[in-house]
């Protein structure tokens, strides 16, 4: 008796339906064998990625759903019949776990022995402690068949295997297991989701067995090209994991949004990369590797269309008498070569072609320097205070108490060239010409400031050997030339793209040096500052707010959607909360009332079932599903909830009755009392009118003489 129970509780099932007039109806119905096929990992799936509608509901989603699963209910009852292939499949998950691992061994060992070498004999010792750890993970992985047990087993066999065979022939060897594990776990996802009985239109759109079929690629061309294909099988791990995914999602999501940011910023670049060419492309300067300096230039488009011509005076000779760029641009006028004075300093740095310029003789150079040279510094005051007016005003206080007490450590390095041209006249120069001072070269410095013996003693720059590309430096093994990368527009654009957005400061970290005594320093300054604060800062922070943003709106969706799973029914929308304090708890009401599973296998009985043999609510059902007409599931409704507010009713209803009687009672009462109340007066009337006509005399008198 107790198993005829036990049968009829597992093959039945119930749910609750709603009818035209709106009632609802419980329908106790025997589940078909089919359903028994289901794989739980289709119903996990299912239950966390079935999507909302715009009422909130997720029948709708899963409604769709239903055709599928019954199709996959009728494979896996096919499947039962292969055995071999039903355990195969029926093990997905572990094969994929264990072709990950094998990855990531794989490439453990290319990374740690590339390139490979000739296995030299292993020490006795070194053996021995191999063994032993291959026995004790061994013990362990018997003893204790944990998953983190066989991987200690799997490491050790394979580091005996690499000391005993060679890392060649073990890479091989891992590299076959690799190709088979993630072939049988391709049979076994084809044979989950019947690709054997699936047209190639719906192969073709089975995204996830075209993923492992590219994976499995892989896994040969690692086996057979080379053994770096293998690095390719560790972004599996992003297809696993969930939060990689919204990773990628957060870039791919918004996507448009991040393009359109990056065009604005190609063309910012653009706009800046013509100004640099008309009036700063002798500052692009960039160190290349001198070998690499000695390869035939790319023509521009000046090269294509009119090649340049020199000019008198300027392509002659090495450089003397003109600017150190002479000789690569012809048509560039030199500057003069004019004296060193006490403005720069020059270091003896064997044929470095920078020196070191004070630049803070005056307050306005304070200033400038501090916004220039500084802005990599200001990028954490503007996040803080928030706005390009205070971040201005705490340069500015900062450049007065430089200018008072460090000016002497404003020393920035500029080009050699650049320091010989004369400097901008700053207020003092204007007030108070300087004069020079006597002895300025003799002694050692007195008479003059902390720099005069090093500017005198400074010996003069190796002549460069200019060509019309580079500038070579005689930098006693220094391996590396300057190059001029902005000859033409083309190359300004890909020089400011390449160097300036991935450097923190803008383009200004890799142009030359301006000097204080260049006529354009200051506009100089203002496009160091304004490719800064509007490319780098603006602009590339942009594409990052967007990537940010929605990764947070990512991961709060599902948060969201955990909590809805939790807390809400799947069916009928009810939360938690409304179970509370009632005789069905939330639990119990998503298991036995509300049950996702039921609906689809009374879905799947309406469609097995001969239509002549239909119940009334089966007809009902039957009609409905034709139709593709959801009102038939229950909408923030359930019986028990009902009865529980039909059993509230009669209880105020059996309340306001006794209450009712209780009051009819105290009214009786008054009643009698008025009543007797009434007799009483009545009677005290009556005794008055008779005490007052005995009082009368003339009454008491003829009362008297009739006797």
């Amino acid at each position: 008796m107790l198993q005829a129970l036990q049968y009829y509780a597992s093959h039945t099932a119930q749910i609750e339906i709603v009818r035209h007039d709106r009632t609802m109806e419980q329908i106790v119905f025997p589940v078909p064998q089919i359903c028994e096929f289901l794989t739980r990992e289709t119903k996990v799936k299912v239950y966390n990625t079935t999507e909302r509608d715009e009422q909130g509901s997720k029948v709708s989603d899963f409604f769709e759903r239903t055709e599928d699963l019954f199709n996959e209910m009728k494979w896996q009852k096919k499947l039962r019949g292969q055995p071999v292939l039903y355990w195969v499949s029926r093990h997905m998950s572990v094969w994929s776990t264990v072709a990950f691992n094998l990855a990531v061994l794989v490439n453990i060992l290319v990374a740690i022995f590339y390139p490979f070498t000739e296995a030299s004999e292993l020490d006795p010792r070194i053996s021995g402690v191999s063994w032993a750890l291959m026995l004790v993970s061994l013990a362990g992985a018997v003893l204790v068949p944990r998953p983190s047990a066989l991987r200690a087993l799997a490491c050790s066999l394979i580091l005996r295997l690499v000391y005993s065979l060679g890392l060649q022939p073990t890479l091989w060897l891992l590299g076959t297991v690799n190709v088979a594990i993630s072939t049988v776990h391709l049979v076994s996802i084809m044979g989950n989701h019947g690709t054997f009985t699936r047209s190639l239109r719906q192969v073709a759109s089975d995204i996830e067995l075209l993923y492992h079929i590219m994976y499995l690629g892989f896994c040969v061309l690692g086996l057979v090209v080379h053994p770096f294909f293998y690095s390719v099988l560790l972004l599996d791990v992003v297809y696993q994991e969930e939060t990689l995914l919204n990773v990628i999602k957060s870039v791919t999501r918004n996507g448009r949004s991040i393009i359109l940011t990056a065009v604005l910023a190609l063309i910012l670049v653009y706009l800046f990369s013509i100004v640099a060419y008309l009036f700063f492309r002798d500052d692009f300067l960039i160190e290349v590797d001198k070998g690499a300096s000695d390869l035939p230039r790319l023509p521009s488009v000046e090269d294509i269309v009119k090649p340049p011509e020199p000019t008198d005076g300027f392509c002659e000779g090495s450089g003397i008498g003109g600017s150190k760029y002479t000789n690569e641009v012809c048509s560039t006028p030199a500057a003069p070569g004019l004296d060193v004075s006490s403005s720069s300093v020059s270091e003896d740095d064997d044929g470095d072609d920078t020196v070191k310029e004070r630049a803070c003789d005056s307050l306005i150079m304070c200033i400038v320097t501090s916004m220039n040279h500084g802005s990599l510094g200001l990028q954490p005051t503007l996040w803080l205070l928030g706005t390009v007016n205070v971040a201005i005003s705490t340069v500015y206080l900062f450049s007065i108490v430089a200018y008072l007490f460090f000016r002497d450590d404003f020393l920035i390095e500029v080009d050699k060239g650049s320091s010989d041209l004369p400097r901008l006249p700053s207020v003092e120069d204007i007030v108070k010409p300087p004069e020079p001072t006597d002895g300025f070269c003799e002694g050692s410095g007195i008479g003059g400031s902390k720099y005069t013996n090093e500017v005198c003693s400074t010996p003069a720059a190796p002549g460069l050997e200019v060509s019309s590309s580079s500038v070579s430096e005689d930098d006693d093994g220094d391996d590396t030339v300057k190059e001029r990368a902005c000859d033409s527009l083309i190359m300004c654009i890909v020089t400011s793209m390449n160097h300036g957005l991935r450097n923190g400061g803008g383009i200004g970290d890799v142009l030359r040096p301006p000097s204080v005594k260049e006529p354009l320093y200051f506009a100089r300054v203002v496009y160091d500052l304004l490719f800064f604060f509007v490319v780098i800062i603006i602009v590339l922070n942009l594409i990052f707010g967007v990537i940010i943003d929605t990764f947070a709106d990512l991961r709060s969706e599902k948060q969201q959607k955990e909590e809805t799973l939790r807390n809400t029914c799947f069916i009928c929308g009810l939360d938690r909360a409304a179970f509370d304090n009632k005789s069905v708890s939330f639990e119990e009401h998503i298991r036995c009332e509300h049950n996702l599973w039921h609906y689809l296998y009374f879905i799947v009985l309406v469609r097995v079932k001969d239509p002549t043999e239909f119940t009334g609510p089966e007809s009902y059902v039957y009609a409905m599903i034709q139709e593709k007409n959801l009102e038939w599931f229950p909408r923030m409704r359930a019986m028990s909830l009902a009865a529980d507010e039909a059993e509230g009713e009669q209880n105020e209803m059996r309340t306001l009755q006794t209450q009712l009687e209780e009051t009819q009672k105290i009214v009786s009462n008054l009643s009698q009392l008025l009543i007797d109340l009434r007799n009483q007066m009545t009677e005290h009337r009556k005794q008055k009118q008779r005490r007052g006509f005995l009082a009368q005399p003339g009454t008491a008198a003829a009362f008297s003489s009739s006797y």
